[in-house]
């Protein structure tokens, strides 16, 4: 707008300029007065002053305008610059948001995956855990009825030797009264052959025989019984030993109870078998 009034002024000084040099030459040529002539030529001189004045503004008014042009074109330059270096840094700021955003869906959609697999081995676990219960109390279960087992095992074997020392008290008692019985029918058959000879005639010459006493039979000596070898053959087939065998070991003498398992020596008790001191 500044500029349009510049323009304005200049051409109406330039009119002026024009008209004023023409009045002048018609005041020369025409005019009487020869002050008002020199006044009208101050005036104009003043008014050509100012429109040189004018003009030099004028001038440098243009100067500073294409000055002022080149600045604004450099700015706006630079503004293009910049709106295009924007454009760059938000186009960039934008791909890093979508680079962000898509490794955030994907981090998620991992973590999601995760998170369902922590779900199934927790769920797992849980089963895991549950059978892993159930198979303690089984076998604590199984364990107690072993013990069990175990304890009525123990009892039965207690039982079983329990016998076995009354069998072999009884057997002992048995021999004892089987000695017994055969002492007494030697001593009713050595009666018996006294009674013969007394029933005899008198005049057969025969001795007399006197009294006498009653056989007494000993408990055999070691030395009447075979010594005990794990290798030898008894009536129980092999090197085992039968209900009544008799063997010495060590110097002493043994009578078998039940069956004897050949590694069973007979200073040794088993579960199923046992020797019984009979002599020493």
């Amino acid at each position: 707008m500044e500029l349009k009034k510049l323009y304005i002024v200049s051409c109406v000084a330039g009119a002026l300029l024009s008209v004023g040099l023409g009045a002048k030459v018609f005041a020369d040529n025409y005019w009487q007065g020869h002050g008002e002539v020199e006044a009208i030529n101050e005036d104009i001189d003043t008014l050509s002053t100012r429109l040189h004045s004018r003009d030099s503004e004028i001038v440098q008014l243009n100067s500073n305008l294409s000055v002022a042009k080149n600045s604004a074109q450099s700015f706006s330059s630079q503004v293009t610059n910049l709106q295009q270096q924007l454009t760059q840094s938000e186009q960039a700021s934008q791909a890093k948001e979508n680079e962000n955003q898509r490794k955030l869906t994907e981090s998620n959609q991992h973590l999601a995956v995760l998170n369902q697999q922590l779900v199934t081995v927790s769920q797992q676990l849980e089963v895991a855990n549950q059978k892993s219960a159930s198979d303690d109390q089984t076998i604590a279960a199984n364990a107690q009825a072993l013990a069990d087992k175990q304890n009525e095992l123990d009892t039965a074997n207690q039982t079983i030797i329990s016998d076995a020392q009354a069998l072999s008290s009884k057997q002992s008692e048995v021999d004892t009264a089987n000695q017994t019985i055969a002492n007494l029918q030697q001593q009713i058959k050595d009666l018996q052959q006294v009674a013969t000879q007394a029933q005899q005639p008198a005049s057969q010459t025969t001795p007399t025989p006197q009294a006498q006493e009653p056989v007494v039979q000993t408990t055999p000596t070691t030395s009447e019984y075979p010594a005990w070898n794990p290798k030898q053959t008894y009536n129980g087939g092999g090197n085992d030993r039968r209900n009544g065998d008799k063997v010495t070991y060590e110097g002493k003498t043994y009578i078998a109870n039940w069956t004897v398992t050949g590694g069973a020596t007979p200073d040794k008790v088993g579960p199923y078998g046992a020797w019984s001191l009979l002599a020493n």
